[in-house]
This record gives C-alpha cells, structure tokens and sequence, in this order.
C-alpha cells in the first residue's frame, strides 16, 4: 500500500510526468517489484473470466510477454523481485487485511446465496448480484505459494532473472539499490519504495490505463521543500504506512511543514525532534516506541519473517467459484423442469434475438 496520501500530495503539487514509452528508460538498472506493480494483473490472469482458474505457468508466459514488450528487457539491465515470506513488522496490516477479507468473503456468501435461491426456482440472479459475485471473486483471491512457486519457475524457464526475497520486496530493492555505480528505476505501485535512501527513482503504473508515472527523488525533495533525503526519511516514518500509523490530525502536508522546521541531522536525532515538537499539541504520552517499526523498516531495512506461515486462503476462492459453477447448471436444470412445456430450445424464456447472457 506504501505511504498514505503521499502521491496524492505530489500530483496536487506538480504535473506527473506520465509515460507511456518505457523502452527508452534504458540508461536505468531496472528493478521491478512484481508483486506490487502487477498483481491485479496477475488475479485477472489467474481468475479469466473467473469461469476456472488459469495454471500460474500460463500466466507466468503472459507476464513474461508483457514485460519484455513494455519494458524492452532484452536491451536493459534489469531484475524481477518476488515478496517471500510474511514479515511480523506487518502484523497490524495483515490484521486489518484479514478483517477486510472476511468482509468481502462474507458479502460473496451472501450473494451466492441470493443466487441459489433464484437458481433452485429456475429463475435469472438479477445482473447486479452477477455483476457482485465476480468483483468479490477477485477481492477474495490470493495467490498461493503453490502458485507463487510455479510463477518463479515458468519466469526463469523464460529467462528472465528473479529475485526471491526473503520477506518484503522492498528491503532487497533499497539493498540492491545501493550500488551507486549506476542510476535505479524501481517499477512498483507502492509509495514507500521513496522514501528508502538508496532509491533515485519510482515508476508507478497508472491503474486502468497503459501510462506510467515517473518520480525522481530530486524532484519529490523538491515539492516537499526538504534539502537532504533524510527528511524523507523521517516523513515516511511518522506517515501512515504498513508499519506505523500517523498521529491523529497530522497528515503529510503538516508533518512535511514540521520536518522542515526541524534542523537536519540524522533520523533518529530529527525524529526525537518531531515527537517534541508535536507533544504539547496533542494528548497523552509520545515516545520513540510508537513508531519504532517504521524506523527498523525504513532506516535500519529489517524484517522478520512471521513464524509459523499463516494458512493459505486460496481455498475460498476455489470452494466460492465451485458454488458459482454449481448454481449456473444448476438453473438450467431446474429451468428445464419447470419449463418442460415451453416451446424451443432454452428450458427458460430469452426473447427472440436477444444476446442477454449474464454469465
């Protein structure tokens, strides 16, 4: 998810410099964070049509296809980096995601059933809940290890060099980053990849659309008026990210204004300057603690992996388009029933030339 609010400030701020030409970002060592710029790509290839679910490796080639086409890897130096393991500096957000998740597998339940009951008469599901059950189709679907496993292998199969990161993808790009012999671009949705020190830049791809956007470090420094990349360092720890979240009623606007009032020095000095300076505006007690997992994340670069591995929830997406298939044929059915005196083909009404098809 990265920093929140964080590119919406800058685009309010500056023009985005969109791009729809990629193949000319040759002179940068490529980095790209699979999972956190294609993903929903990935889900829409492993759900097509959510009619069955496409094997990682065919989607694995499509990836592949897409990737040398957009960004002309044959010509550029450049690594694929894969999230490994779940890191415990996430639990608070795998938490909230979890409850989100049980949200949204509720509502396809509930769906689901609407659907049986019209199903069990014979009858159409309205295109309203059709059109409910696909979208939550999507939104419980993750991918499995198993997938994830088979995704890596048909990508090397293919020639192209994967990383395998031991937790989070973005503590093995700033390391990676660090060779200061050439200029990084780093491809990836999530904001957070800025604020890393050794990062130079950040191409975002444009959600429902062939663009890119284009942000350089110089150029973020210089919308956010801080003079040493530290400061953004520090911004990114007291936002509301992954790992930390912001005090109540200090956004990124405010908490920019006050890392600029702050002398620079280094993070951990400036970010004791910020806790005092913010105390006498708020109530309770601030301390270095609260967003002690934001400094070890984004300054120290430290991850541990969450033990035991938490149970995979593929099976709910499986098991909920199981439920879909089932109710389909078993309209018809019913339908042919119920109907077995209605003249023509279709055991249910469809009117002369019409190409209503619901599924």
């Amino acid at each position: 998810m990265g920093i929140r609010g964080l590119y919406q400030y800058l685009n309010k701020r500056a023009p985005r410099r969109d791009t729809a030409d990629t193949a000319t970002l040759s002179n940068f060592d490529l980095h790209i964070d699979l999972l956190g710029s294609h993903y929903a790509l990935i889900v829409r290839l492993m759900t097509k049509d959510y009619k069955r679910t496409t094997s990682a490796a065919r989607a694995g080639r499509a990836i592949a296809a897409m990737l040398r086409e957009t960004f002309n890897l044959e010509n550029q130096i450049h690594l694929i980096h894969i999230d490994g393991v779940p890191n415990q500096e996430k639990a608070i957000e795998h938490a909230e995601r979890n409850a989100a998740y049980s949200k949204q597998h509720g509502q396809l339940q509930a769906a689901l059933n609407k659907m049986a009951t019209k199903s069990s008469q014979g009858r159409w599901t309205s295109g309203t809940v059709i059109k409910l059950i696909h979208k939550k189709l999507g939104a419980v679907f993750k991918l499995s290890d198993a997938d994830k496993r088979t995704l890596i292998k048909t990508l090397k199969d293919l020639g192209l060099p994967i990383c395998q990161c031991y937790t989070e993808a973005d503590i093995c790009i700033a390391d990676a980053c660090e060779d200061g012999s050439s200029q990084h671009l780093v491809v990836s949705g999530d904001s957070d990849l800025l604020v890393y020190e050794s990062i130079d830049s950040v191409l975002r791809p444009i959600p429902r659309s062939s663009f890119y956007a284009i942000y350089d470090k110089d150029d973020v420094l210089d919308i956010l008026q801080f003079v040493d990349p530290m400061q953004l360092v520090v911004l990114g720890i007291v936002s509301h990210s992954d790992y930390a979240k912001n005090i109540y009623g200090f956004g990124i606007a405010r908490n920019a204004a006050l890392i600029r009032s702050i002398p620079v020095s280094d993070v951990k000095t400036m970010l004791a300057t910020y806790l005092l300076t913010v105390a006498p505006k708020v109530k309770g007690t601030l301390n270095l603690t609260m967003f002690s997992t934001a400094l070890a994340v984004f300054y120290n670069r430290q991850q541990t992996p969450v033990s035991p591995i938490p149970v995979e929830r593929n099976k709910d997406f499986r098991d909920c388009l199981g439920e879909f298939e089932t109710q389909k044929a078993l309209r018809v059915t019913n339908a042919a029933v119920l109907n077995a005196n209605r003249k023509g083909n279709l055991p249910f009404y469809k009117a002369k030339k019409s190409k209503r098809n619901q599924f």
